[in-house]
């Protein structure tokens, strides 16, 4: 079933296990999918498609721990969240992955710059992981208000020693589709 899949994923994301996460979940949940669009609602305990035929969990269940797990962009009620799961061999090369999907639109450039425009409003906390640590990052958002684009904050601010990026919600008032974009200073 989906939900056990789903709490499974974001188990090994709270624990870090990437490569689980890719060949115990997701691996096989793409395979069949590509193979076959729709898969039966459950599996017995030889692995073996039972019950209806046609269900349409598995594909949104692909969707949503792509979004929530692999990529890590989750907006909330009083916070944007941008955690994606890396693999070890990402974590010494870098990651690099461009999410537009409907009306979130996410870049994110190894380390080093995150560019999003995010269906937000009002006061958000931002937290950014995966970023340099121990570094000096700007962030700018920028209001594209008929046309005439213009900065309505502009801070730098510092990661810890994880890499992790965090601005208070009293400092981001969003406008709907807000561009709020991180750059490394050093």
């Amino acid at each position: 079933m989906g939900r056990i899949a789903w709490a499974d994923a974001h188990a090994r994301k709270r624990l870090g296990r990437a490569q689980d996460f890719d060949t115990l979940i997701l691996d096989g949940l793409q395979q069949r999918l590509n193979t076959r669009t729709w898969l039966h609602e459950r599996f017995d305990k030889y692995g073996k498609e039972a019950r209806s035929p046609f269900y349409f969990e598995y594909p949104a269940l692909a969707t949503i721990i792509l979004r929530e797990v692999r990529y890590g962009v989750n907006i909330g009620l009083t916070s944007i969240e941008i955690d994606p799961l890396l693999s070890s061999s990402s974590n010494a090369t870098g990651l690099e992955f461009h999410y537009h999907i409907g009306n979130v639109h996410v870049d994110f450039f190894n380390w080093t710059h995150v560019k999003m425009q995010l269906p937000a409003f009002g006061h958000k906390a931002l937290i950014v992981t995966n970023l340099k640590p121990d570094s000096l990052f700007s962030t700018q958002v920028t209001r594209d208000d008929a046309n005439d684009h213009m900065s309505v904050v502009n801070m730098v601010t510092d990661t810890d020693s994880e890499g992790t990026l965090r601005i208070e919600a009293v400092h981001l008032d969003l406008l709907e589709y807000d561009i709020i974009t991180i750059t490394l200073v050093s």
